[in-house]
């Protein structure tokens, strides 16, 4: 009998296409794998009955431990190259014994990380914290490269805010006076960060003969943009925008020529594929805010081409600017992203689950089929949808996002690394 395996992808556009790289490699080591949304992720562990879920939130870790009734817990956290009062370590250590020990694995993106483990966690096993490298840099290192023209500018956007998946309307409870004054500066962030990136859209679409894709946050609407940005520009250039929503970063990414973006963390993905990064920080006044959000922000930042005004922005556009070569930047991924990596993250995660389940008795008990856990996620999701249709946005199903078609030359490569 195979071992189940339930990954939850807790972001469509973020989390999902490491979890089906992911996927793949446990499939060639003969496991059974689900890639879950939220939507469906308890009724999978109560009628799949997984012998291990993997999750990429550490505040679920007892909750999933308690209702899956012997599962073994793997966690994989979300954002695994926070630092200081953000990082991984300083989070976990909030949680009370009991709490961590329901994590049976604990995989860390960088030594950095294990060493703020130790260091702070009282009850660290350094058996079970493992460094693998962040997985979701498998798809830059091993996604063939498109290294032609496009003619395209992407505008990387990051406005969940004001914009929320499933149209809550976030930017008013953000602003309440009781909120944190750190979700209120992401709102107030988000409004002059927007408002600078159409302006920036104006003024390629009206000065240059350049293409834009715009790709919309994992958090974000898309429909948003198909029905209240596009319909605001001249109809003489609507033709010239286009709106992504594939399932992966590094795929968009190798499908533009420059990248414009406020500080983010798609940096890290564009740094490492070559790309030029236009930061509209100064235009937009939002370089403090930006730079108090985390502690990495100023590696973001060193990254970028960062013009005062739009004069200016229009010259990096046209200019071949030399690549700035950031020291701090590459020690931080080598310390906190584990990069680069000679192997593969998502190889050596998928290995160190085969070593845990190899170990672990396998229960007969009952539990439902694969196809129907599928089926009744086929209900759930058209339901879902018919209440709200903006729930495909951050939850996952493969009807609204095919399978990449280079997934399969990716999971070549990577096994052609690991001999």
């Amino acid at each position: 009998m195979k071992n189940r395996i339930l990954i939850r992808a807790f972001t469509a556009r973020r989390d999902v296409m490491s979890s089906l790289v992911l996927k793949k490699i446990l499939e060639k080591k003969k496991c059974e794998v689900i890639v879950s949304s939220i939507r469906q992720f308890e009724m999978a562990i109560k009628l799949w009955k997984p012998n291990l879920i993997i999750i990429n939130v550490p505040s679920l870790v007892k909750y999933v431990k308690n209702i899956s009734q012997g599962s073994l817990v793997a966690l994989i956290p979300g954002e695994g190259a926070e630092q200081d009062e953000f990082s991984f370590a300083s989070q976990w250590k909030k949680f009370n014994k009991e709490h961590r020990e329901c994590a049976d694995l604990i995989f860390l993106w960088g030594k950095g990380s294990y060493d703020e483990c130790k260091k702070k966690i009282p009850d660290f096993c350094g058996s079970k914290y493992i460094v693998v490298g962040n997985p979701k840099l498998d798809s830059v290192k091993y996604q063939k490269k498109n290294n032609k023209k496009n003619n395209v500018i992407g505008m990387a956007c990051r406005f969940p805010t004001i914009n929320q998946h499933s149209g809550l309307p976030y930017a008013m409870i953000s602003l309440q006076p009781n909120v944190p004054v750190t979700s209120q500066n992401l709102t107030l962030t988000s409004v002059y960060s927007f408002k600078t990136m159409m302006e920036a859209i104006k003024v390629i679409l009206e000065k240059t003969d350049k293409n834009i894709s715009i790709r919309p946050h994992p958090l974000e609407a898309i429909e948003t943009y198909y029905e209240h940005v596009i319909g605001f520009f001249d109809q003489k250039f609507r033709s010239r925008i286009s709106i992504d929503k594939s399932l992966c970063l590094a795929e968009w990414l190798n499908n533009i020529d420059i990248m414009v973006s406020s500080t983010s963390t798609s940096i890290v993905e564009a740094e490492l594929l070559k790309k030029p990064i236009i930061s509209l920080d100064k235009i937009s006044k939002t370089t403090k805010l930006n730079s108090q959000e985390s502690s990495y922000s100023p590696f973001l930042q060193g990254c970028c081409l960062i013009p005062k005004n739009f004069s200016e922005f229009l010259l990096f556009l046209n200019k071949k600017k030399k690549k700035i070569i950031n020291k701090k930047f590459f020690s931080f991924l080598k310390e906190f992203h584990g990069w680069p990596f000679k192997q593969s993250s998502n190889y050596l995660i998928a290995h160190e689950i085969k070593k845990i389940l190899n170990k672990n008795i396998k229960k007969k008990i009952f539990f439902l089929p694969k196809f129907l856990i599928e089926l009744v996620d086929l209900y759930l999701f058209y339901r879902e949808m018919k209440k709200n249709r903006l729930h495909w946005n951050c939850n996952y199903h493969h009807k609204s996002y095919p399978t990449p078609n280079y997934l399969n030359s990716m999971i070549q490569s990577i096994y052609k690394n690991q001999k």
